[in-house]
């Protein structure tokens, strides 16, 4: 007979073993805790969510409260009451989740355009993000807010 092939059969059978006691081990160590994962993804995305609509209608709520207060202002003045209120705001209502949106205040990164008498208030660059262990999600978009009337 064939000694070569003999061996090869021989070794056949340990290998087996060897393979299926690895694939063994490797379903049994595996972590099936995908859905904490899942969850904190999901939460992560809700809050990024949220933190983007509160920018959005924080905005809008010092934009407007500017504008009644100030009814015939230069839009000059107009950008000086938006940045007073801001900073009031942002005494009364510390929220992490606001990301930049007052230091875009504070730092004057706010452009105040007219047109036909309705005003425009702009802000590039704004952020929001989230943060789960070593996860971490950011969302940058820009307001171009005009009043509601």
């Amino acid at each position: 007979m064939n000694k070569k092939s003999q061996i090869a059969i021989i070794l056949l059978f340990p290998l087996a073993i060897v393979l299926s006691l690895g694939v063994l081990f490797a379903m049994a160590s595996f972590n099936s805790k995908l859905d904490s994962q899942s969850e904190n993804l999901s939460q992560m995305m809700f809050e990024i969510k949220f933190n983007e609509l509160y920018v959005k209608q924080q905005a809008q709520l010092i934009f407007q409260e500017s504008l009644s207060s100030c009814k015939s202002c230069s839009p000059d003045q107009i950008k000086q009451k938006i940045i007073q209120t801001a900073a009031e705001r942002e005494n009364l209502n510390k929220f992490e989740g606001a990301g930049n949106l007052y230091a875009k205040f504070r730092n004057s990164e706010l452009e105040i355009s007219e047109s036909n008498n309705v005003y425009t208030l702009k802000i590039n660059s704004l952020f929001v993000q989230s943060e789960r262990g070593y996860n971490k999600i950011q969302r940058t978009f820009s307001l171009d807010i005009k009043p509601n009337t």
